[in-house]
């Protein structure tokens, strides 16, 4: 299973997948008038058992990844249950 990131994916989203690259750099628009932010575009690549369950994806070592394409105004991210950072929280519902 591939997914592209345009933004960040979290460290132990780099250690679970089965391969991540680094295609480009884009650049993006964040406000009238505030100007452009750059950020990465990632191919990751997480194994063919890599399941999808609701707003999930399932890795066949059971850690639950969530990822958030980005919109108009936000870059997007790769995130594991397991990484420590607030987003944690905010996506899987424990403490990082």
């Amino acid at each position: 299973m591939k997914l592209n990131v345009n933004g960040q994916v979290f460290p132990k989203v780099w250690e679970l997948a089965d391969k991540v690259t680094k295609l480009r750099e884009e650049r993006k628009s964040v406000n009238l008038g505030a100007g452009t932010v750059g950020f990465p575009v990632y191919e990751v690549e997480l194994s063919d058992e890599t399941r999808k369950e609701g707003m999930f994806y399932i890795t066949p070592q059971g850690v639950k990844l969530y990822y958030y394409a980005g919109d108009q105004y936000q870059i997007g991210y790769l995130i594991s249950e397991i990484d420590r950072d607030p987003l944690v929280k905010k996506h899987f519902g424990k403490p990082n």
